[in-house]
């Protein structure tokens, strides 16, 4: 019984050593040199023939040979796999440049056909899993940047801006119904949807018949809400423009000749109170950043603000 207790316990004790191997091997052959050192400090020369000296020096260099070699080829080889993983992300990161300019093409100049926003949503998601493969900081950088003028590009189409009314506006309804004269409807999109229902296309594509719903012009809802999530500002955006605090007073060859007027700009907007909202830009920043930290509810502003102006 005792036997078998420390046949199992020896047993388990050797299933949870893990080693490797490489490191082993090296721990090894270093052991058996200092062995074999202070074995030889032990014997007396005239023990030993005269051309023990040789063998030994010989067996020596040998060794030595060997491990530089191998650390050698085990550093080249570490460099091979650092070169490698660069060249996958770099590719990757071409791949994914790639596909977000097409989406920009796809969806540019208002483009309000059916087929072309499914197609550009689940180029959107495919990009998306691609991106997992971009490994390296500075790869990713570039991308974040490629994204962000797609995003932006995108944004200043997607609203209408009324010069008279000096106002603007996200895209109407009518517009993602897939109508060409999608305008007409801006504030009629019961009209927009009836005039969508009324083009209808030929039953089937080919020998393959396709789904009334299919066939009309009106956007999927799904490829919406695709191109939206991506056209929104991640939560986790790091805005450069946070980061960077200009100083109140500008270096001289900053507001110089061509920067005076954006000088004397910023001095102004930071201490001009409007009449009707009776609060200074640093006035703003000190109540946003008090928001922020939590020492002042949003609502306490506000009733504040409220009460000084009744």
């Amino acid at each position: 019984m005792n036997k078998t207790v420390m046949f199992s316990s020896r047993k388990s004790v050797l299933n949870k050593y893990r080693y490797d191997p490489v490191v082993t091997g090296v721990l090894v052959g270093i052991g058996a040199l200092v062995l074999w050192y202070f074995s030889a400090l032990a014997i007396d020369k005239k023990v030993l023939p005269a051309y023990f000296e040789h063998i030994s020096r010989f067996f020596t260099v040998l060794i030595a040979a060997l491990v530089g070699a191998f650390a050698a080829f085990r550093f080249n080889s570490m460099l091979d796999h650092k070169k490698r993983e660069r060249e996958t992300s770099q590719f990757y990161l071409d791949i994914c440049l790639d596909n977000y300019e097409i989406f920009y093409k796809t969806l540019d100049g208002l483009n309000n056909v059916r087929v072309d926003w499914i197609y550009a949503a689940r180029l959107l998601l495919e990009t998306k899993e691609l991106e997992n493969e971009i490994i390296y900081k500075e790869h990713r950088r570039v991308l974040d940047v490629k994204k962000m003028k797609v995003r932006h590009d995108l944004l200043n189409q997607y609203q209408i801006i009324d010069h008279e009314t000096n106002t603007e506006s996200p895209l109407p309804v009518s517009f993602f119904y897939g109508v060409e004269n999608w305008r007409d409807y801006i504030d009629s999109p019961d009209d927009a949807a009836y005039e969508a229902f009324r083009r209808d296309r030929p039953a089937t594509f080919g020998e393959h018949e396709v789904s009334r719903i299919e066939r009309l012009p009106m956007l999927s809802e799904h490829s919406v809400y695709i191109v939206f999530e991506f056209l929104a500002w991640p939560d986790d955006y790091d805005d450069p423009l946070r980061k960077h605090k200009y100083p109140s007073e500008w270096p001289n060859d900053v507001k110089n000749f061509q920067g005076e007027g954006a000088y004397k700009y910023a001095k102004h907007r930071q201490e001009y109170v409007h009449p009707e909202f009776g609060i200074s830009k640093k006035a703003q920043e000190k109540i946003r950043e008090m928001i922020k930290n939590g020492e002042v509810k949003i609502a306490e502003v506000i009733s504040k603000d409220h009460e000084k102006k009744t």
